[in-house]
């Protein structure tokens, strides 16, 4: 239940984190499905503002942490128990960050970021 418009009751967001913190499974879902929702809804919205910047570093943290989930072997058991459709929707994302300027480097060279096309792929 929510005490305000938007806002998520404090022992919900507390047992929450304590949960994530339990298991790697949890961590998992958790990051999945905040990734996922922040691809299917604030990148389309992104894109009807025109706010390209947003949109491309949206995808570039999901495709970071996509990345790090698909490739450490701390989460190979858990990456491996997913069906293959969405391992290799997880490894398409993924792929996008070599896509995107380097964090030590984070002034865009022309040619860096995704065309239309493989924003609308991965969304």
């Amino acid at each position: 239940m929510l005490t305000e418009a938007g806002a998520v009751p404090q022992r919900f967001a507390e047992s929450l984190i304590k949960d994530v913190r339990k298991a790697i499974e949890s961590r998992c879902a958790f990051w999945l499905g905040y990734h996922t929702l922040k691809l299917v809804w604030d990148v389309p919205y992104y894109q009807e503002l025109n706010a390209t910047d947003a949109a491309q570093k949206a995808i570039s943290l999901a495709a970071d942490d996509l990345f790090n989930f698909s490739t450490n072997a701390e989460y190979k058991s858990v990456f491996s128990a997913l069906k293959p459709e969405i391992q290799n929707a997880i490894t398409f994302i993924a792929s996008a960050k070599k896509k995107f300027p380097s964090p030590d480097r984070p002034v865009k060279k022309p040619g860096e970021g995704l065309p239309p096309d493989d924003v609308a792929k991965i969304v």
